[in-house]
């Protein structure tokens, strides 16, 4: 696979934000190689951001993505399943998003709780230091006692 050589002005943008939230440009490039950016190319791209010096982009080069609605997201407030209606209680489109209410009967969120309950696992997050991934410390997972009013 060929390693990648541009950035997008979005993926600037995410860096400059980074960097003034104190990620270290080691770490960044790390996570750009990680990626499969070319390695020159990330630690270079890194440094000219943090000296201020200019970059080239993929702008006016790339296809803006274009997001679609999904056909779900036309049917309007409310969804009829083979079943039931499920009520849309809030939406996002960019990207697309759907909040929807009682997809999942009391029994149902039951059995879903059972079959996954043995395949969960502690959160992980990135070290903003180092860009290293690791197990979330203090983020101890449990099972909340109202979770199928969450789901259900």
């Amino acid at each position: 696979m060929a390693k990648i050589m541009q950035i997008s002005d979005e993926l600037k943008e995410w860096i400059t934000g980074a960097l003034k939230n104190e990620v270290s440009p080691i770490s960044l490039a790390n996570a750009l190689i990680k990626k499969g950016f070319y390695s020159r190319f990330s630690y270079e791209t890194l440094f000219k951001i943090v000296g201020n010096e200019a970059i080239g982009t993929t702008e006016g080069q790339q296809i803006r993505y274009n997001y679609e609605i999904p056909e779900i997201g036309r049917k309007g407030k409310i969804l009829h399943a083979s079943d039931r209606d499920v009520k849309v209680l809030s939406r996002n489109e960019k990207p697309f998003v759907l909040h929807l209410d009682s997809v999942l009967s009391s029994v149902e969120c039951d059995e879903l709780i059972s079959l996954s309950r043995s395949r969960l696992q502690p959160s992980r997050v990135v070290d903003t230091g180092s860009g290293v991934e690791r197990a979330g410390s203090g983020r101890k997972w449990r099972m909340p006692p109202d979770l199928k009013l969450w789901i259900g």
